[in-house]
């Protein structure tokens, strides 16, 4: 095909020369400000004349960024994705481009080209239609169209465009090569397919616009060679040699034609004329020797053919001599050489039949029908009454179809048998064919109509009917295809073959019920197909399966049983009934049957793992409705079938540790160690039981042993700490006090605590010495404190304090009673004593307090009389923990009133109590390793010192423990 140049080359030629404008310019530019116009003229540089697209692209999308409707960097962007074969980018870059200027020829130029490329010849074509919109005389863009039509085999169309295109423009030579091109193109296209008709009919066509083309001439006597036509293939091969007499390549072809052909004395005499016009050439005399020894040797014992060859030397066109040849050839099966004759014949006697039928009938012998049937359906045409030219017109038709068929090409098999029904629209071996065919190629809808054709014109609609099944089925129609089915099992019982294509039907219906889940479809179908054959087992496993799927597990069961009545011994069945017995929460019943079938298939392990799931399952269910003997027995059964089943060990363990039997629990934890070591969940249980037992090393030694296989196991872990800290029952501490005044005048306050703590088994006891700095005086106090638990619910609370100055009450003494309820409730009652040096004080205190899940809530209430009047403190908390250990927490207190066990301030109670007060505060505490305990408390608090004035005060409060 011929190529033109369109302007877009000279855009590129341009783009190159400005591209080397631009390096004089590129100092200058790096001065100034970059615009849009400065990138896209190094983007041109750098793509043009340095050829780094990745950095021409950086520059486009620069530019786009400052000028997003800057078409020509956007068009520059596309070509660039183009050249670095991003093909998705490029598409999305020219379509905006002709989103703002639809008419850009550039833009349009390279999709058209992008398509072909990717062989999308349809959006080659669309956009391709869209340049000639804007561009209609552009030849380029016609060219452009007429290559996607001609890629997508579109030929007809194409020539259609070159056509209309011509007669617009007709001084466009480019226009009539095109158009040339486009017939060789189509021609050598259905050559490939090999449709000789059509090809033949593209070259012809070209041959008559350029007589003399050598190309269409060497394809042309190619074509005619390669289908045997020998004689046309000549009629080229000379017509070639008139506008060519010298060309050696047309003059070798014609010697090879004759060849072929085996007209050895026709190839004789033309090497003669040849040797006499060069007598030099060797090649002439080489091809002379050739043909004699080649005519020898097929003619050495066909004698009578050389007689009536020289006869028909002196003329040609003798009848009998050609009608000997054809049938001394025709005797001894050379059909090719009997054919030659028998063309020769027709060229003197088109229209004899005699010579016809001796066409016909050589054609057949060779296989060749699809040349043969045009002459047939001439002389039956010619001969309307003759039933056996009809006759035999139809079978050629039906054996040039099954041809095709053959090699696969659908088409034109279909086509032949097409033909069969335009001879005789009634002839049902042709819609056999054409159901078989349509059946080939999955065309179920076609095979269909024409069945159901068949159907009408059948005197015998029966095989048809059930053709008809057959192909609903193929289609996946089972349902369809059972009701026809069904019909003629009615009417013809004794034909068992229905009956069982009936039961297929059925079941396939349901086996498609079940794809598409829909199970209940399908119990339908497989209770008509079981009402006729009730022991099939492909239906009764798949109604067993529906159920299942509807959890109809009791109708399941009762298809089991059915089944195993057929086939008692039956693994799958057995199996199966397992499964329903399961999924029904019948686990002991399962795990029965299981054990029964494991012992005839002791190597299953797919049996052995049921049945040890069932075991499992049954000990949990036993489990669960208190059975603990049932439940232990079934818990070791699974063990016994699997030793390393993790779970059914822990469930044992759990089980004998609800029975509060611990020693038991800690047998079984040592001996799941034994079949399956480093586990930590069995290790952790281990360490549970030891330590529950008092045996605190073991159970340390056993968490140690974890640790080594599972550092980062954090119960382990907190285990360990727990053990740990659990043998600490000593500790000192300090706490800090410090108190500010809004005021800035008051200095601040001081108070610090050191304390020993022990901790017997019985409680706890506190020994507290407190310093005191008010107002530039000092002060000492001693405290005692005791916790006492009377049982896990109930723990009581004392405290005593003396001091020997002002700065502390002479005496503190307070009680406390606490009760814990169920659901983590707890209620305080309790009072406290203050004695100052004029006056004493006595308050009662209750409390309330509940936790939720990590958080604690607590309120507390003080009641203080003085002077005939009844004051309160009240309090509430609240606490989150946000690890494990009881010691991490966050704290947020609010509160008013002055609380008796403020220890910043209860040594002004007495002076203070009908005072109002607001307290806020908020506090952190965390323990580190188990054993040092760190917090930090900010309040603030808005106290009244005189009627009607108020002031703000701020304490940070530090506490620090040690415990060992």
């Amino acid at each position: 095909m011929s190529h033109i140049v369109y302007p877009a080359h000279f855009l590129r030629l341009s783009s190159i020369c400005l591209g080397f404008l631009i390096m004089f310019s590129l100092q200058q530019a790096h001065a100034q400000k970059i615009s849009s116009d400065d990138l896209l003229k190094q983007a041109l540089y750098e793509t043009n004349v340095q050829h780094h697209y990745e950095k021409a692209i950086a520059l486009c999308k620069q530019g786009l960024a400052l000028s997003p409707d800057y078409l020509d960097i956007r068009l520059l962007l596309g070509r660039l994705y183009m050249l670095t074969h991003q093909y998705d980018l490029a598409r999305i870059e020219l379509s905006r481009v002709l989103a703002k200027q639809p008419n850009n020829a550039d833009a349009l130029t390279y999709l058209i080209n992008l398509e072909m490329q990717d062989k999308r010849y349809d959006e080659a074509l669309c956009y391709a239609n869209m340049a000639l919109y804007y561009y209609p005389d552009s030849v380029f863009f016609i060219l452009k169209k007429t290559a996607a039509l001609s890629a997508g085999s579109k030929f007809d169309e194409a020539m259609q465009v070159l056509q209309q295109s011509m007669k617009k423009l007709p001084n466009q030579a480019q226009l009539h090569i095109a158009y040339l091109d486009q017939l060789v193109t189509a021609a050598r296209s259905y050559q490939d397919q090999h449709n000789y008709i059509q090809a033949h009919a593209y070259l012809q066509q070209a041959l008559q616009i350029d007589p003399g083309n050598k190309l269409i001439l060497t394809y042309l006597i190619n074509l005619e060679a390669a289908y045997e036509h020998y004689d046309e293939a000549l009629i080229y091969a000379n017509q070639a040699l008139q506008h060519y007499p010298d060309d050696p390549e047309f003059i070798r072809r014609k010697i090879g034609i004759l060849i072929s052909a085996k007209r050895y004395l026709e190839a004789e005499d033309f090497l003669q004329q040849l040797t006499r016009k060069d007598p030099r050439n060797a090649e002439w005399r080489k091809l002379a020797t050739y043909v004699h020894l080649q005519a020898a040797r097929d003619y050495a014992h066909l004698m009578p053919q050389y007689q009536y060859n020289a006869v028909l030397v002196n003329d040609p066109t003798n009848r009998e001599a050609l009608q000997a040849l054809i049938n001394l050839y025709s005797a001894q099966n050379a059909y090719p050489e009997a054919l030659i004759y028998a063309n020769q014949a027709l060229q003197y006697y088109p229209d004899d039949t005699l010579f016809l039928l001796k066409k016909i009938a050589l054609l057949d012998a060779m296989g060749k029908y699809a040349e043969a049937y045009p002459l047939t359906a001439r002389l039956a045409a010619q001969y309307p009454g003759h039933r056996e030219l009809k006759v035999h017109l139809l079978d050629e038709l039906m054996m040039a179809g099954r041809a095709f068929e053959q090699d696969q090409q659908w088409d034109s098999a279909a086509s032949y048998y097409q033909q069969m029904l335009d001879v005789d629209s009634s002839y049902l071996p042709a819609y056999d064919r054409m159901i078989a065919l349509s059946l080939e190629q999955k065309q179920y809808n076609l095979a269909l109509a024409y069945v159901r054709k068949a159907l009408q014109l059948s005197t015998n609609p029966e095989p048809y009917q059930f053709r008809e099944a057959g192909i609903l089925e193929a289609a996946g129609r089972y349902q369809e295809a059972a009701a026809i089915t069904r019909q003629l099992m009615t009417a013809h019982p004794q034909n068992l073959r229905y009956r069982q294509a009936y039961l297929d039907q059925l079941l396939e219906a349901a086996r498609a019920d079940m794809q598409a889940q829909q199970p209940g479809q399908a119990v339908e179908d497989l209770q008509m197909l079981l009402t006729l054959d009730p022991p099939r087992a492909e239906a009764l496993d798949l109604m067993i399966n529906a159920l299942y799927q509807m959890k109809q597990y009791g109708a399941g069961l009762a298809w089991c049983d059915t089944a195993l009545q057929y086939y008692p011994q039956d693994k799958d069945f057995l199996v199966k009934k397992a499964g329903l017995l399961e999924a029904s929460g019948q686990y002991a019943e399962a795990a029965r049957l299981l054990a029964n079938l494991f012992t005839r298939y002791p190597y299953d392990t797919k049996l052995q793992n049921s049945l040890s799931e069932n075991l499992f399952l049954a000990g949990k269910q036993f489990a669960a409705n208190n059975q603990t003997d049932s439940a232990s027995s079934y818990f070791w059964a699974a063990i016994r079938q699997q030793p390393s089943d993790t779970l059914a060990w822990i469930s044992l363990i759990n089980l004998k540790a609800s029975l509060q039997q611990t020693d038991s629990a800690l047998w079984i934890a040592d001996s799941a160690l034994h079949y399956i070591p480093h586990v930590p969940e069995l290790l952790m249980k281990k360490a549970s039981f030891q330590l529950a037992a008092g045996k605190s090393k073991d159970a340390l030694q056993t968490l140690d042993s974890l640790l080594e296989t599972d550092p980062h196991n954090l119960a382990a872990k907190a285990l360990r700490d727990q053990i740990r800290i659990a043998s600490y029952h000593q500790a000192i501490g300090i706490d800090y006090n410090f108190t500010s005044f809004g005021d800035r005048t008051t200095p601040p306050w001081n108070l610090a605590s050191l304390y020993y703590q022990r901790l017997p088994h019985w409680g706890s006891y506190d020994l507290r010495l407190n310093f005191a700095n008010r107002n530039n005086r000092n002060g000492l106090q001693g405290e005692a404190e005791v916790y006492w638990n009377h049982d896990s619910s109930n723990i009581s609370y004392v405290d005593l304090a003396f001091a020997h100055d002002s700065l502390f009450p002479r005496l503190r003494a307070a009680y406390t009673f606490t009760h814990y309820f169920r659901k983590g409730w707890q209620a305080d009652i309790g009072g406290r004593y203050l004695n100052f040096d004029s006056s004493a004080l006595g308050s009662a205190y209750l409390g309330l307090g509940k936790y939720f899940s990590d958080y604690w809530l607590y309120a507390q209430a003080y009641l203080t009389p003085q002077n005939k009047q009844l004051f309160g403190a009240y309090r509430a908390t609240l606490r989150y923990y946000y690890s494990e250990q009881r010691d991490d927490y966050l704290n947020l207190i609010v509160g008013t009133g002055i609380s008796p066990d403020d220890r910043s301030r209860y040594f002004g109670l007495n002076k203070w109590l009908s005072l109002s007060a607001t307290n806020v505060a908020i506090g952190y505490q965390h323990i580190f390793r188990g054993q040092t305990i760190a917090g930090l408390t900010l309040s603030w608090t808005n106290q009244e010192i005189a009627q009607g004035i108020r002031q703000n005060e701020y304490d940070v409060y530090v506490h620090l423990v040690q415990k060992f």
